[in-house]
């Protein structure tokens, strides 16, 4: 849902463009009291809505998910008992005003991308699902290589005598 402007709007760059496209989008929708009196009835109070919408060239390249050219804000004011009407169509009455030669648009904009982010590859197999171990999997390691030659030894050690433990350094006697 949008609506197409039939002016001519002029981007920060310059640019002016007739037919842009005008949509809320997926924006969010900000919600707060006027005021913050508690001596204000619950049924007397105003609320504050706002929300972000964004300007695209054209309705089709929000179609195709291209990036906007602008982003503004919209606010109305909404008393307790019109809360429970719809928001975004209060908000686009709004919009509208701003942009009183208009056209609506009706039909909903692609919230996926418009081409698939990965390849999609046709599988000659059914693919079938693998159960879920219970048991956390753990990578088994490659068989480990032979451990290579020393380059210079003194004493040769034999594959079936245990290593020795290396021996601390002798640590001079601190004088007194």
């Amino acid at each position: 849902m949008g609506i197409i402007n039939n002016d001519v709007y002029t981007c920060s760059n310059g640019v002016q463009k007739t037919g842009t496209y005008v949509s809320l989008a997926t924006e969010t929708i900000y919600l707060c009291p006027s005021s913050f009196d508690p001596s204000i009835p619950t049924a007397d109070r105003m609320y504050n809505v706002r929300a972000n919408y964004r300007i695209y060239w054209d309705e089709e390249c929000r179609m195709m998910n291209k990036s906007f050219i602008d982003l503004q804000s919209v606010s109305i004011q909404l008393s307790n008992s019109q809360l429970d009407s719809n928001l975004y169509g209060s908000l686009y009455t709004a919009i509208k005003a701003i942009y009183p030669n208009n056209s609506d648009v009706l039909r909903n904009a692609p919230l996926e991308p418009a081409l698939p982010a990965v390849p999609v590859v046709a599988s000659p197999e059914p693919v079938v699902p693998v159960a879920a171990s219970p048991e956390p999997v753990v990578p088994v390691a490659a068989s480990p290589e032979p451990a290579s030659e020393p380059v210079a030894a003194s004493e040769p050690v034999a594959a079936s005598e245990p290593a020795s433990e290396p021996v601390a350094a002798a640590s001079p006697e601190p004088s007194q």
